[in-house]
């Protein structure tokens, strides 16, 4: 565990054995993530290649099946929406 001290202009700085561990480096970004009663730092990546490969071996998504969920999921929506309103055809 590793304790810093916090600014009069609320920074801190990140101790070295964290900075190597998560390989940070001068100019690097970082995002503080709240979760329940803790913050989590994690490094931010800068580049889309700092994701490649990142999917390697996930199976690829069925775009059919997908694009066919969303419309009926947004087709049921809009008669809800038209049923709610009043805007039902009677017939």
């Amino acid at each position: 565990m590793r304790a810093a001290t916090l600014s009069s202009k609320g920074q801190v700085t990140i101790p070295r054995a964290i900075r190597e561990r998560l390989r940070l480096k001068p100019g690097d970004r970082v995002m503080f993530v709240e979760r329940e009663d803790m913050v989590v730092l994690e490094p931010v990546s800068g580049s889309i290649m700092d994701w490649y490969g990142a999917l390697a071996g996930q199976p690829a998504p069925d775009w059919q099946d997908l694009r066919t969920d969303v419309m009926a999921q947004v087709a049921s929506e809009t008669a809800h929406e038209g049923l709610v309103n009043g805007e039902a055809a009677h017939g």
